[in-house]
């Protein structure tokens, strides 16, 4: 995702959202993360992941929320199911849920399940 993401400035946002957001995050890379046999691992996997996330797409009234939807709905379901999770794995979605925009979702997790 970084290879793809490195070319921000130079190609329109939207194409690199189309391309690194919708085909390479939403099919592939969440299809793996649902895959991981170890939640823990997959949370810090989307860490890593929207880490790479250019700062004007994480705005919370952003643009480009919309579409990192399924991200965050990946994320809550995650910390709905809660198994293996732990106190350090809510508090890691609840983090991450906030940095990508959905500071919302984030508290509603924190509130709940910590």
């Amino acid at each position: 995702m970084r290879n793809s993401l490195s070319w921000q400035g130079l190609l329109g946002d939207q194409l690199l959202v189309d391309y690194a957001v919708s085909s390479l995050l939403n099919r592939y890379l969440l299809t793996a993360l649902n895959l991981e046999p170890d939640v823990l691992a997959a949370v810090f996997k989307s860490r890593r992941v929207a880490s790479e996330l250019p700062a004007s797409w994480r705005q919370p009234g952003g643009v480009f929320k919309r579409d990192l939807a399924r991200l965050a709905g990946f994320l809550v379901a995650l910390a709905q199911n809660g198994k293996g999770l732990g106190r350090d794995g809510l508090q890691e979605i609840a983090n991450i849920l906030k940095y990508i925009g959905y500071a919302e979702e984030g508290e509603t997790i924190k509130r709940l399940r910590l």
